[in-house]
């Protein structure tokens, strides 16, 4: 096992850190000569992604009607099937390359009851593509932003 000095360590932490990350080998940092710390490699965590699934048992409880929509029909929202988040590309492409989109979509997109919404972040990421040249949008595309024309 490698050992550093304490103070060698703290001018190269950094680079030691990356060191022990690359080559998965121990270091072992120490004061006048005794050890005082071993930095070693993270392990590898292996996640079960299906976890949380029940892990709140017991600890909540449901006590009415969960599918249905939670606001009354004529409040916000209304009685809309669906409320749809647009990812970027998918709005860009209903506004610009409609042909893009698979039929179903479409469909879901052009239905009158489902709710169209739009994150702030999505006028970031096209204003973003549209600055570097990626795209070029026409002034018209915000006209369609605005809270009157569903929630996009």
């Amino acid at each position: 096992m490698q050992e550093v000095a304490i103070s060698e360590f703290k001018a190269k932490c950094l680079s030691l850190l990356q060191q022990v990350s690359k080559t998965r080998e121990p270091i072992r940092v120490t004061r006048f000569g005794k050890p005082v710390a071993d930095v070693v490699p993270l392990a590898e965590v292996q996640v079960d992604r299906n976890a949380w699934i029940g892990s709140g048992h017991g600890t909540a409880k449901i006590l009415g009607d969960i599918i249905s929509p939670a606001s009354e029909a004529g409040g916000v929202g209304g009685a809309a099937r669906l409320k749809l988040l647009l990812d970027t590309h998918i709005w860009l492409w209903a506004y610009l390359r409609p042909k893009r989109l698979r039929p179903h979509l479409l469909r879901e997109l052009r239905k009158p009851t489902n709710e169209l919404w739009l994150s702030p972040i999505s006028t970031w990421e096209a204003l973003t593509l549209h600055t570097k040249g990626r795209i070029q949008l026409p002034t018209s595309i915000w006209l369609h932003l605005s809270p009157s024309y569903n929630h996009i």
